[in-house]
C-alpha cells in the first residue's frame, strides 16, 4: 500500500479488505491525506489501530463503513464521533460489539456516562450488526440530523428503543 500511496496520492475513495497476513495494522491509511470515503473490511478496532488511523484521517472522512470489524464497543463509537465529525454516512455492517472492558479500579457503570459527540452532518446511519440497545440509542441520539436509518435483522429497533431517545432529538414531518 506504500506504493499505491506514492503513485496515487489523490485517492479519495477506498475500499480495503484487511488481512493480518499482508498488513500488520491500519496505520498505512495515514498516508492517504485526501481520503474522504472509506469502506473498511475486517480488522480489530484497537489491536489493528483503526482508532489511531481515524485520529489522523477522520477529519476529512465524509463516508465511513466498518464491515466485519471486531472489538467494537461504546468507546470505539465515541472515538468515531470525535475523530470523524464531518461524517455524512456511517455504516456498521456485521461488526462484533463487545461489552466494555473495565480496569479493576473502574466502576462498572462508568460506561453509561460515555457520550458520543453530536454528529451534526450525519444523515445516513446503517446498523446491520448485532448491536446492544444502549449503543443504538446513543447513535440515534448523536445523529441530530439523520434522514435515513437502515437496520438488519440482528439490530433490534423497537418502539421501546425509540422511546428512550430524548424527544428533543425526534422530529416528525
Amino acid at each position: 500500500m506504500n506504493l499505491v500511496a506514492k503513485f496515487c496520492p489523490k485517492i479519495y475513495k477506498m475500499m480495503f479488505q484487511f488481512s493480518k497476513e499482508t498488513m500488520s495494522n491500519m496505520l498505512f491509511l495515514n498516508k492517504y491525506s485526501n481520503l474522504s470515503e472509506l469502506h473498511l473490511w475486517g480488522g480489530e478496532f484497537y489491536t489493528d489501530y483503526i482508532n489511531l488511523a481515524l485520529n489522523e484521517i477522520g477529519l476529512k472522512l465524509r463516508i465511513l463503513y466498518l464491515i466485519h470489524t471486531e472489538q467494537m464497543d461504546l468507546k470505539s463509537l465515541v472515538i468515531v464521533s470525535r475523530m470523524c465529525p464531518h461524517l455524512n454516512t456511517l455504516g456498521l455492517y456485521n461488526c462484533e460489539f463487545r461489552p466494555m472492558e473495565l480496569t479493576p479500579d473502574e466502576p462498572t457503570n462508568r460506561h453509561r456516562d460515555l457520550k458520543l459527540d453530536h454528529m451534526l452532518e450525519l444523515e445516513t446511519l446503517a446498523l446491520v450488526s448485532e448491536c446492544p440497545e444502549d449503543i443504538v440509542i446513543k447513535l440515534l441520539s448523536a445523529g441530530l440530523n439523520l434522514k435515513h436509518v437502515k437496520t438488519g435483522i440482528n439490530c433490534v429497533l423497537e418502539d421501546s428503543t425509540i422511546s428512550k431517545i430524548p424527544t428533543k432529538h425526534i422530529t416528525t414531518s
